[in-house]
């Protein structure tokens, strides 16, 4: 099966192209807390999103979760770069 193809498979199996949902409203949260506070590397596509003044790393992982993915900190101990909170899993996909 092409990527592309499984990558639809997999958004749909887990509720992400259903628009009426508690999914969608989480969703919808990650893509604020992204466009506020984040990012997408360029060579894989996988959003990271940073605590900032109105929102916490719990909050962004609690958001995470509520579409189903795992996320982890990266950066944590880094005095250079900002915390931030990525998925482990469909990071590509989401």
């Amino acid at each position: 099966m092409p990527g592309a193809a499984r990558a639809i498979n997999v958004a749909q199996n887990r509720g992400w192209l259903d628009l009426i949902s508690d999914t969608a409203v989480a969703l919808a949260s990650l893509v604020g807390h992204l466009l506020g506070g984040g990012s997408i590397t360029k060579r894989n596509y996988v959003p990271s999103i940073s605590e900032g003044r109105r929102i916490s790393t719990s909050d962004i992982k609690k958001a995470f979760g509520q579409v189903g993915v795992q996320s982890e900190l990266r950066h944590k101990d880094s005095d250079n770069q900002a915390t931030e909170v990525v998925p482990t899993e469909y990071g590509s996909i989401l």
